[in-house]
């Protein structure tokens, strides 16, 4: 024959034990309590207190808190993504700022390479030259009766430009030959710029000039500058 082995009970085991031994009001261990034979007196029975339990729960607890640990269980899956948040409302357009102030007029700045500055006065009855540009000497002449100040330019090949007088603009093309001539009268500004052109030579031009009789002598200043266009190609 075999024998049956009983296996020490799992902590599942007794924990249910005490917990159906709680739930009967100790009753069965109450009566353990009293002492046997009728000679002797008998001992009242004391119920379990909840308190008196817990604390053998307790204490059980402590002494096998490795075995009630159980296995971990996997991972659980991710949650699912939360939905999508509402759009926030747009916020009032803010109101147009002030203008600002106007920025200082900048200093001009150096002349490009090549360039060739133009300044000259003539006072009086009296014509003095301005400079030379490539093929081309310009002057100017003074005169204290209409026209009271000419500007001569001499040379070879074509003048393209765009005359500013009196806020009136005009555009031309003229052949230069023996003499080109731009003239103003006292109190009156021109403001020239153009093209000084000979086979594969130009020049840009731009001249300002006036006039001015204050009493004394008559006064025709002129000022620009030259610059060199590189030949195409």
């Amino acid at each position: 024959m075999h024998r049956i082995k009983y296996g020490r009970p799992s902590p599942a085991l007794l924990i249910a034990l005490i917990a159906l031994f709680v739930s009967l009001g100790g009753t069965g261990y109450a009566a353990s309590q009293v002492t046997a034979g009728a000679s002797k007196a008998k001992t009242t029975a004391k119920p379990v207190t909840k308190a008196q339990v817990n604390k053998m729960i307790a204490g059980y607890f402590t002494a096998h808190r490795a075995e009630l640990k159980g296995a971990e269980g996997p991972a659980g899956k991710n949650g699912d993504a939360g939905a999508k948040g509402d759009k926030g409302e747009k916020g009032d357009r803010g109101e147009k700022g002030d203008t600002g102030d106007k920025g200082e007029r900048g200093e001009i700045g150096p002349q490009g390479p090549g360039a060739i500055t133009l300044v000259a006065s003539a006072i009086g009855n009296e014509t003095a030259p301005v400079g030379t540009v490539g093929p081309w000497s310009i002057t100017v002449t003074c005169n204290p009766s209409a026209p009271n100040s000419t500007l001569t330019i001499k040379g070879p090949g074509e003048l393209s430009q765009s005359v500013t007088k009196n806020a009136t603009t005009t555009a031309t093309k003229v052949a230069i030959g023996s003499g080109q001539t731009l003239q103003v009268n006292n109190g009156e500004h021109l403001a020239e710029t153009g093209f000084l052109t000979s086979g594969t030579t130009t020049y840009q031009l731009n001249v300002q000039m006036t006039t001015e009789n204050p009493g004394l002598f008559q006064s025709c200043p002129v000022v620009g500058d030259a610059i060199p266009v590189p030949a195409a190609g």
